[in-house]
């Protein structure tokens, strides 16, 4: 008889159990549709003032597209959103503009455009971009 009720104690544990686990993946599920429209939304917005020249959203896209997040993963969209954001100064765009475009990821390699970025990056302070300067010039044989 204590098996019974052993059983029964189980069987009441696991409904309530079973009904937690659903209840808690909706959750997820409805969390996830969430998230997916705010970063729609993120994007959309992101896109909207890069076309007018903001050099930040032109960046942030550019950031998006080269990891994948919330978009497709497209190195030569990260590549023209990073030049577009660069054209406008902005010195991070340029130090990874000047890092795709000296490995060839998502545009034609192009050592010598590289340098010409990562110096004007570098000419500006940013610290990370003198860095790259100098490993750039080690690599390229002390030029």
């Amino acid at each position: 008889m204590s098996w019974l009720l052993r059983l029964l104690a189980i069987g009441g544990l696991w409904r309530k159990l079973s009904g937690t686990y659903h209840q808690a993946r909706s959750h997820v599920r409805q969390a996830g549709q969430f998230a997916h429209g705010v970063m729609e939304k993120h994007v959309q917005e992101a896109l909207e003032k890069a076309e007018l020249g903001d050099r930040e959203a032109a960046f942030e896209l550019g950031e998006r597209y080269y990891e994948g997040r919330g978009v497709p993963q497209d190195y030569s969209m990260a590549a023209a959103w990073f030049r577009q954001a660069a054209e406008l100064k902005h010195l991070k765009a340029q130090t990874n503009l000047a890092l795709m475009l000296w490995i060839g990821r998502g545009c034609e390699k192009d050592q010598k455009l590289a340098l010409e970025w990562i110096r004007k990056a570098a000419k500006d302070g940013y610290e990370p971009a003198i860095d790259l300067l100098e490993t750039m010039r080690k690599k390229q044989g002390g030029s």
